[in-house]
């Protein structure tokens, strides 16, 4: 495994403590920074190389605009809705696992 990455968790949802333990399980605690709520959004994305939403379900994510506004490549699920790519420059893949990995 390549530890020169960090995956950054901004948000606290309802899975928070499960995604948290399982990451604790899988002994991938040093590869994932979980922010848990907060309110200075746009100091995240600009410390990332990208921006990934492989939700199952999303109508309009803000925070689509919000990692658009920042310049960040995205990458979304197809569940997502095709009106959230402005710049035209999105990235949709399946929600199949299959095609993340």
């Amino acid at each position: 495994m390549n530890t020169k990455y960090k995956l950054v968790l901004v948000g606290q949802g309802g899975l928070f403590n499960q995604v948290k333990n399982q990451t604790e399980k899988m002994n991938l605690k040093d590869c994932v920074i979980f922010t848990g709520s907060v309110h200075n959004v746009p100091d995240y994305l600009l410390a990332m190389d990208m921006f990934v939403l492989p939700s199952y379900y999303e109508g309009q994510p803000f925070v689509v605009v919000e990692a658009s506004a920042s310049g960040l490549p995205i990458i979304l699920s197809d569940k997502i809705s095709r009106e959230s790519d402005l710049t035209g420059k999105l990235e949709f893949v399946s929600s199949d696992p299959k095609a993340w990995v």
